[in-house]
């Protein structure tokens, strides 16, 4: 009975070329799950805003938000093994191929998956882990946070990989801070 004064941002989460481009058609928002890079996410944006053009909607306000598996820790290598198997698991079975492809890594990926799971796992480049999460140090998950915005995200969604609080009050000790 009562319409809001402002429509609410009605998102899709989506990650193919024709879903974004959907998505840039008929929303205001659109969700990008975790292994979004910045490559990822740029292209992304260049695919909603193809959507945006078709529906004669290019200067329309179009919110990204971006989540992003995440793992702070001032001990570099503990925060990368944590992240490592999420992401080794993803590549074996093949469920990254458009987040890969901006990165240039798809064919290489691929490569890798034939060893399966645990041979990803072992041979993972710690370069691909760094683009595909928010990992490392505080400076270096704040710079990784800083290159998604860059990149087009207006929000990032932190997604800790630990079980219990200990990757909220983590978050809120020593990552926080370095954006006030």
């Amino acid at each position: 009975d009562f319409p809001p004064a402002e429509v609410p941002i009605i998102s899709l989460g989506v990650r193919g070329p024709k879903s974004l481009q959907l998505a840039g058609r008929v929303t205001n928002g659109t969700l990008l799950a975790e292994f979004a890079s910045p490559e990822y996410v740029a292209w992304a944006r260049e695919q909603i805003k193809l959507g945006q053009e078709a529906a004669s909607k290019a200067n329309e306000p179009h919110r990204l938000t971006v989540y992003a598996f995440c793992v702070v820790d001032e001990d570099r290598e503990a925060a990368f093994a944590k992240v490592r198997p999420s992401i080794a698991g993803a590549i074996a079975n093949r469920h990254m191929d458009f987040y890969l492809e901006p990165l240039g890594l798809l064919d290489a990926a691929n490569k890798l998956a034939e060893g399966g799971r645990e041979y990803v796992e072992r041979h993972l480049p710690d370069e691909w882990i760094s683009k595909l999460a928010v990992v490392g140090t505080p400076q270096e998950c704040k710079a990784s946070i800083e290159a998604l915005v860059q990149a087009g995200a207006d929000s990032v969604v932190l997604v800790p990989l630990e079980p219990d609080d200990r990757a909220l009050q983590t978050y809120m000790q020593s990552l926080l801070p370095l954006f006030d």
